[in-house]
């Protein structure tokens, strides 16, 4: 602190107006202007926002990158049970197809023997009985093998030698094979005369010598002759495999469902739809109510079609539980989001507060400096000058740029004589190198503008917490 002495003229009483208080500010940094000052606070008060929107934004982010993942992962499960009904529903069409084929072979047979032998025809020597009751023998699950004549009348049964003719002409299959040569009919399921239980009939027709209808000769399999079709396919909880016939009644089914034989199950999909080959599709059973992915695909050559489904349920059980676990993740990321959002915006909410309590406690300083008819100067512990005020920029004629360096070059004499008093022994320079403290030291000095004036001349260190200067 310099304070001219009582010689030099007093300072006018407008000083604290006409003084150029720009030199209250920071040395050798120029000040802020208003504009900068506000942006700066204006900046200060939205970031706390800026930082809750970027977290709101980040939870956001979270929530659809999950979303996301989980609806491919159920994608990807759906198409991966969609594969496995395919391979499943392939692997019992082709059983299907073989135990058809091994029910033609025998038909054939039959067809061929009655052909090339007639003495076979006559229904008292028993011969065409003892051949339908040996080829029965070589198919399980089939309750009889019969024949009938262009009337329609049954005139050959395994199961009894001699029998009174029963008329079958209205049955489909021996009208179908009326205008239909050389291929296997399949009928769909149908119970008998009797109501005794459901049966399926394969039949194929019989020509005379000359090509004419003749007759049908045929099989009545039961539905387990089908059971075996779905051994080893492992369809999990709630899944089913089925047979169902062109225009999708029910064969044959695991689990079985006796009630529903001969009723349409396919979910209005009949061969037709097959056509261009298998197909997937979501459905709820008719059946049990029961909600699947079905595989089908035709029966190469047959009336029929193949069915797998398996259980929705059985299917999303994994992805559901990795969507439970994923979910209680993104909750925990959330919470701490926002937690940790909350957190530093509160944060960034003091420190702006304690910025502005700064900056306001710095403004009164520098107006309170600004006051003073005595020239103040403030150094940092390298003697930078870091503040100064009018007084002190009109006792030495102008502001310097540096601290004690700047000093260096004064010239000051003691008033008890005519010796340079010097830079290191200034006050300020002691009280940076020392700690000591000087007061109303009287010295001519030699201000910037060359003019010698005599002051009273003070220093103090400001001592920190930690004793440093």
């Amino acid at each position: 602190m310099q304070a001219e002495c009582p010689r030099l003229p007093a300072l006018p009483r407008d000083i604290r107006v006409k003084l150029d208080r720009s030199f209250n500010h920071p040395i050798a940094v120029t000040h802020p202007s208003p504009d900068i000052n506000a942006r700066s606070w204006t900046t200060g008060r939205l970031l706390p926002y800026l930082i809750a929107g970027f977290g709101a934004l980040l939870v956001v982010a979270f929530f659809a990158v999950t979303f996301f993942t989980l609806a491919k992962s159920r994608d990807a499960r759906l198409e991966e049970a969609g594969r496995t009904t395919r391979d499943l529903s392939q692997i019992i069409e082709q059983r299907a197809a073989h135990a058809m084929q091994a029910v033609d072979l025998t038909l054939r047979g039959v067809s061929a023997a009655w052909q090339q032998n007639p003495a076979l025809r006559n229904a008292v020597t028993g011969g065409m009985h003892a051949l339908l009751a040996q080829k029965l023998a070589d198919l399980p699950h089939a309750r009889t093998l019969f024949m009938l004549d262009a009337r329609g009348v049954l005139v050959q049964d395994s199961d009894l030698q001699a029998m009174a003719g029963k008329d079958f002409s209205d049955r489909e299959y021996f009208n179908w094979h009326r205008t239909h040569a050389g291929q296997l009919y399949v009928g769909k399921p149908a119970v008998g005369r009797t109501g005794a239980d459901w049966f399926l009939v394969a039949s194929r027709r019989l020509d005379d010598a000359d090509g004419r209808f003749a007759g049908v000769v045929g099989v009545a399999l039961e539905p387990g002759a089908f059971r075996s079709l779905f051994e080893n396919v492992e369809i999990g909880h709630d899944g089913v495999a089925s047979i169902l016939h062109a225009d999708g009644e029910l064969i044959a089914s695991y689990p079985e469902a006796p009630a529903w034989l001969g009723i349409p199950t396919g979910g209005n999909l009949t061969l037709k739809d097959l056509a261009a080959g298998p197909v997937n599709r979501r459905n709820v059973s008719a059946v049990d109510g029961v909600a699947r992915l079905y595989g089908m695909r035709a029966v190469a050559g047959e009336p029929m079609i193949v069915q797998v489904g398996l259980s929705e349920e059985d299917v999303l059980a994994g992805w559901r539980a990795e969507k439970k676990f994923t979910i209680a993740i993104l909750i925990g990321l959330t919470l701490a989001t926002i937690i940790l959002t909350w957190l530093l915006a509160h944060e960034l909410r003091r420190r702006n507060q304690r910025v502005r309590t700064v900056a306001q406690s710095e403004q009164m300083l520098r107006q309170v400096l600004d006051t003073l008819p005595v020239g103040v100067w403030v150094a940092d512990r390298n003697g930078n000058l870091v503040l100064g005020n009018a007084a002190s920029k009109y006792i030495w004629g102008e502001s310097p740029e540096s601290g004690v360096q700047r000093l260096a070059a004064l010239r000051g004499w003691a008033l008890n004589g005519d010796v340079p008093a010097g830079a290191q022994d200034a006050g300020l320079a002691r009280a940076l190198s020392t700690g000591k403290s000087s007061r109303n030291e009287l010295m001519d000095v030699e201000c910037f503008d060359g003019s010698r004036k005599t002051i009273l001349y003070s220093a103090a260190p400001i001592i920190a917490a930690n004793g440093e200067i």
